[in-house]
């Protein structure tokens, strides 16, 4: 499998200071960023293994990362920044923030494993530092053959935690299973893609998207079918629909297509 292996232990330490944000209360909260605590420190803290393993690719040999095991944690001087920290899955989610600040962010472990170029899997862990409890796990796995087909799975589940807000309603607890797919030629002529996500807690589709696209040297034409239904799932009251999209492109002058975000991935 290899000539051989090299195994690397990584501490890891930062400090970051965010200064004080003027007039917090005119700001509109559309997304996790608008609510980003000023007048804080944060300091993050944890280890990280990585292993290596020096292989032959073709004529020559490489070393390649093939083990990543990522262990850390944040400590915030102000508790309240620990409702709204971005780079935890589990922050800025419906709910949450009826939940007892902390000065602690949850533990997080991410572990990824590459056998070799065509493949690779990953973990994603984090574990609520109050109340010892799991609140998420997620798994996904890939594979990417010559380059003409990409696959990928994603399982993600949100644990029930009685006294945690965001993780006390059955109801709302998360757990899905996404797929996407898409196989194309090396020059991109002719193609397809599809992804659907499921949610396995209501036993329902949540969404599905089909596309489809061919290219020659004067035009091309792109295909979309996508059908919704996140009933239950959000706040804003979006129907359940189907959609179909049609996209044509004309060398020299650009390509036409829906303004809404349909066939996006879609090579020109």
């Amino acid at each position: 499998y290899a000539q051989r292996f090299k195994h690397t232990i990584e501490p890891t330490f930062g400090i970051q200071r965010t200064s004080a944000i003027d007039q917090t209360s005119l700001i509109l909260v559309t997304d996790g960023i608008d609510q980003i605590l000023g007048n804080t420190t944060s300091i993050n803290y944890g280890i990280s293994n990585r292993v290596y393993a020096k292989r032959k690719l073709g004529m020559t040999s490489q070393a390649q990362q093939i083990v990543v095991v990522d262990l850390f944690q944040t400590y915030y001087s102000d508790a309240r920044a620990s409702l709204v920290d971005p780079h935890f899955t589990t922050t800025n989610i419906p709910g949450l923030t009826s939940s007892v600040p902390n000065k602690f962010s949850p533990i997080t472990l991410n572990v990824r494993v590459s056998p070799s170029t065509a493949t690779d899997s990953a973990l994603h862990v984090e574990f609520d530092s109050r109340y010892k409890e799991l609140r998420l796990l997620s798994a996904t796995s890939g594979y990417n053959w010559t380059g003409r087909v990409q696959t990928s799975a994603t399982w993600s589940k949100k644990f029930f935690i009685p006294e945690l807000g965001g993780f006390n309603d059955l109801a709302q607890l998360d757990n899905a299973v996404s797929f996407s797919t898409n196989a194309h030629t090396l020059n991109n002529k002719y193609g397809a893609n599809y992804s659907l996500n499921y949610d396995v807690l209501h036993s329902r589709f949540v969404q599905e998207r089909f596309t489809a696209f061919y290219n020659a040297q004067c035009c091309g034409v792109a295909f979309e079918f996508q059908q919704y239904n996140l009933q239950g799932l959000t706040t804003i009251g979006v129907p359940s629909d189907r959609r179909f999209f049609f996209s044509f492109t004309l060398a020299g002058l650009g390509n036409f297509s829906p303004f809404n975000g349909g066939l996006a991935g879609v090579p020109r």
